[in-house]
């Protein structure tokens, strides 16, 4: 059988065009597209190595199927025991540092029943010299990347130059400007394109009006806006803010804002596996509003003034009784 040598002349590469391991995104059916793998084997030794075999052992996941050998240069290579030239069936033999051997298997789609795949290429000779063996072998690994990603909306308000974020339930009042933050992140593994955002502002516009221009990637269709959400990378997120101002006569009516979210996969939050998101804000009641707005020494002397006009309508509306009712003070004399 003769020895394997320890330290191989033999060098084995297997690789593909995702690298290894390779990460493969799913696609619109929820599968990864068929993947071509790269073996590339060389002899870095003094001496030719010939009875070439090559065996390709799957470890896990689906096998590699229709794989085909070349050397390096174009001929190819029927696989055998052992490896000899398709064209003229003589012996493949791999010369010391010269053309390589390389082999292009594919890999059939990756699913969420087979996610994942693993296989050991390995390449068996031995010395057209002295007849010892040799081998190279290399791993290879590839797996279904997972797409996920959330959607979340914040809101905040501005008050003394400074925004100040608020809670679901907080009043607003008229005037104030409310800007709304979209945040659409990547939780996955593989890049995600073609999200899709839509916010509901039918019951947000109809108590408030839009601040300035709409930001890039943002239409508005009535009171619906959509935001095409840019591609993001694993781990990253991408966000987007629109700002609107309180109507003047919005009292007593709630700001209502829904979003839902979809693309190639539906988010973990708002609209996904949950329901929409909603952000409500309240308006004040007409007869609270000038209290927090105008301040107290204002408030004060308005309720001033206002309780002595009261005042004093009730003490002519007393006097002019008094004059019309016979034998009072101040009546008019009665005919003899």
């Amino acid at each position: 059988m003769g020895l394997v040598v320890a330290t191989s002349p033999l060098t084995a590469v297997k690789t593909s065009d995702q690298g290894d391991p390779a990460l493969l995104a799913p696609n619109a059916q929820g599968v990864s597209d068929p993947l071509t793998v790269w073996m590339h084997f060389a002899n870095s030794g003094a001496e030719p190595i010939g009875n070439l075999t090559i065996s390709d052992l799957t470890l896990a996941g689906p096998a590699v199927t229709h794989m085909s050998c070349w050397e390096q240069g174009g001929r190819l290579l029927t696989l055998g025991n052992p490896i000899t030239y398709t064209d003229d069936g003589q012996p493949f033999v791999l010369q010391p540092q010269g053309l390589m051997l390389e082999c292009g298997p594919g890999l059939p789609a990756l699913s969420a029943a087979n996610p994942k795949h693993q296989d050991r290429v390995t390449l068996n000779g031995r010395s057209d010299t002295t007849g010892m063996l040799v081998s190279a072998s290399d791993d290879f690994e590839a797996s279904l990347g997972k797409r996920a990603w959330e959607l979340a909306k914040t809101a905040t308000v501005e008050r003394g130059g400074v925004p100040v974020p608020v809670a679901d339930g907080a009043t607003v009042r008229p005037g104030e400007q409310v800007t709304y933050t979209l945040t659409a992140t990547n939780t996955g593994d593989v890049s995600l394109a073609g999200l899709v955002v839509t916010d509901d502002a039918s019951q947000v516009l109809n108590s408030a009006k839009l601040a300035g221009n709409l930001p890039a990637g943002v239409t508005r269709a009535g009171s619906q806006l959509s935001w095409q959400v840019p591609a993001v990378a694993p781990g990253l997120s991408q966000q987007v803010s629109y700002t609107v101002t309180v109507k003047d006569d919005a009292y007593g009516t709630p700001l209502v804002n829904s979003v839902t979210g979809d693309g190639v996969v539906r988010p973990t939050g708002c609209g996904g596996v949950q329901p929409a998101c909603k952000v409500t804000l309240a308006t004040p009641q007409w007869f609270a509003f000038p209290l927090p707005v105008l301040g107290g020494a204002t408030v004060q002397g308005i309720l001033t003034w206002g309780g002595l006009i009261v005042a004093a309508g009730l003490l002519a509306a007393v006097l002019w009784r008094r004059r019309r009712v016979p034998g009072t003070v101040g009546s008019a004399p009665s005919e003899p």
